[in-house]
């Protein structure tokens, strides 16, 4: 078993350990018998109650529809939504989306809260020394093909919710989760600087989930912009990509 993979199933079976009714009340989560639903950078996801596996809802779903769904308070009806694991309307997370999901349902402080205050990401580094920084270079991957595609970037951001916000040459804040917003900066490279991209997580974060999460959160996150970049440049579903997991997308 590859070394995410067991991380991921590690926190499967943590999740199997805590009381669901409490992730339920707390984030006010639509569910079944069969399933917890929660929202994420504008995709579903559903959680099996028996045994912790994750499934994405391919198509997006904006914050007004899932607010509706947690109006509903169980099984939404969208299309392919009601189906088994293996029907085309899900597919497996990602293991940096899994292991998210996994920390905020059963790590949340009871007093968690996002702020509105942002911090930059590699700062959150300077106030965990001793963790390190396990996403170090993570950005540089996915700068070059957001800095020669611009105005389909800006496209996907607005897609996930984003707003235009900031003086970066593409910058949009946006709802990573339905309690908490993130912000993508994209500079572009001149005569005298190379591209950079920068994100600025809420302040409270870390009352959610650890310090090691954030950069899971983090992956998926960038997975999940560049995935809908691919699609924007490719005719084919999924940008040409059929799966998702770590090794997810290597531009060249």
């Amino acid at each position: 078993m590859a070394n995410f993979d067991k991380m991921t199933d590690d926190g499967r079976k943590l999740f199997l350990g805590y009381p669901q009714e409490r992730m339920i009340r707390k984030y006010g989560l639509p569910s079944d018998e069969t399933y917890l639903y929660f929202w994420m950078l504008c995709r579903v996801y559903r959680i099996t109650r028996e045994e912790g596996f994750v499934e994405e809802y391919r198509m997006p779903v904006s914050p007004e529809a899932w607010a509706g769904m947690r109006a509903q308070g169980s099984t939404p009806a969208w299309p392919g939504c009601g189906e088994a694991t293996g029907g085309d309307a899900w597919r497996r997370a990602s293991n940096g989306g899994a292991m998210t999901l996994y920390d905020v349902l059963c790590y949340a402080k009871d007093d968690a809260a996002a702020t509105g205050e942002f911090i930059n990401l590699n700062s959150l580094v300077t106030l965990i020394s001793a963790a390190g920084n396990p996403g170090g270079g993570m950005m540089s991957k996915y700068t070059k093909p957001f800095d020669e595609h611009p105005d389909e970037l800006a496209q996907v951001l607005a897609a996930m919710g984003g707003v235009p916000q900031g003086k970066a040459d593409v910058s949009y804040e946006m709802p990573v989760f339905d309690f908490m917003n993130v912000r993508f900066q994209l500079w572009h490279a001149d005569d005298e600087f190379p591209a950079m991209t920068e994100i600025f997580v809420d302040k409270g974060i870390l009352s959610y989930m650890h310090y090691e999460t954030v950069w899971y959160l983090m992956m998926h996150y960038m997975m999940t912009i560049d995935r809908g970049l691919r699609e924007k440049l490719s005719p084919e579903p999924d940008g040409g990509r059929a799966g998702e997991d770590e090794n997810f997308y290597s531009w060249s």
